[in-house]
């Protein structure tokens, strides 16, 4: 069993708000519908019409009802899950439509008990591991909501309600859920009682505990971790493969725009735009003239790098090409997509070598 809900003990962070409105998103809504029985309330016709309007287009499947009749007490919730407009006659038939006999309403007390009770439940959800919910509650009643604290008796039913006088216990932790639960309220009147809807966003209440060594035990973090941990997974998985395919994109649009018509022209390319280094290995200590090319194995088994015919031997530039040696093959790497053949070699995925 969990333990009774108490106001918390630290305020939420912005990023814990956001993590929990996130998982809010997924629970559902608890609708409370909490009435006055007494007969000077007395539902007419456009009463039933507004409630029979909640019930009915409001609704989604997922949402938890809460009926919750009160005069001077709260009777017990009568709570149905929500999956269907099947279940909308049995809403509507369990929703008290006339009065009853109490006489006098304590609403202070009753903004208590409902308040309370729509903070256990998000916090049972977080003792259990379970998506909370968004929370609305439906008031009908001529009573004055959200009297300060030690203002009573400014209603004249209940002027001596324990839950509105200064000092009480009652009192203190009825303005305390004031302010750790975020209302938002609006109210229209269509008799002589107000229809008052009090959305409260989905919500926990925080408790840290100091732990032995330092640190806090809190409960937020750990159970948005719990909630949030598969969606954090895979976003992550998500931007990686987003991030990886655009650069494999880029790369392959790069490696197009590449000029590969002929050697000479990818030679000289090469040298205008990339200049990449040129790495020698002592078999051909004269790899790196510039337009120098690799001839092939000579009878000895040695390897040597000649020049072109008519061109002249001159220091480079600009080193152009990555070249290699690896026993009796001098391998030129160029880097291109389409194939080339010319004397004593044939190049091949930018790679010219020799036999």
């Amino acid at each position: 069993m969990n333990p009774p809900v108490v106001p918390g003990n630290r305020p939420l962070t912005p990023q814990q708000k956001d993590g929990l409105a996130w998982v809010g998103r997924w629970g559902g809504r608890d609708v409370v519908l909490a009435i006055d029985l007494t007969e000077s309330v007395g539902l007419n016709d456009p009463g039933r019409l507004h409630l029979r309007q909640i019930i009915e287009k409001t609704l989604t499947k997922g949402d938890t009802v809460h009926i919750l009749p009160f005069a001077m007490t709260v009777r017990s919730p009568v709570v149905f899950e929500y999956q269907g407009p099947a279940d909308i006659p049995k809403i509507l038939e369990a929703v008290p439509m006339n009065a009853g006999t109490e006489q006098g309403t304590d609403i202070m007390c009753a903004e208590l008990f409902v308040y309370r009770y729509l903070a256990q439940l998000n916090q049972d959800r977080l003792h259990n591991q379970q998506p909370i919910k968004n929370q609305s509650v439906i008031w009908i009643t001529d009573a004055p909501l959200n009297l300060p604290q030690g203002q009573a008796d400014q209603w004249i039913e209940v002027p001596t309600s324990v839950c509105g006088l200064a000092d009480t216990p009652e009192a203190q932790e009825r303005s305390q859920w004031f302010v750790a639960l975020p209302m938002q309220q609006r109210s229209i009147q269509p008799g002589k009682f107000q229809l008052t809807v009090v959305d409260v966003p989905a919500t926990v209440q925080e408790f840290c505990t100091p732990k032995p060594g330092g640190g806090d035990i809190c409960l937020v973090d750990a159970y948005l971790r719990g909630q949030l941990g598969w969606q954090i997974l895979l976003v992550s998985v998500l931007g990686v493969v987003v991030l990886g395919g655009g650069l494999w994109f880029a790369v392959h649009w790069l490696r197009q725009q590449i000029p590969w018509s002929d050697k000479q022209s990818s030679l000289n390319w090469l040298a205008s735009n990339f200049a990449p280094i040129l790495r020698v290995n002592s078999i051909c200590p004269m790899a790196n003239w510039h337009h120098s090319v690799v001839s092939p194995t000579l009878p000895d088994g040695a390897s040597k790098c000649a020049l072109p015919v008519g061109v002249e031997r001159k220091p480079p530039a600009k080193p152009i090409a990555n070249l290699g040696i690896t026993r009796n093959r001098c391998f030129f790497l160029l880097g291109g997509r389409r194939s080339h053949t010319w004397a004593g070699g044939r190049a091949r995925q930018g790679r010219l070598s020799f036999s």
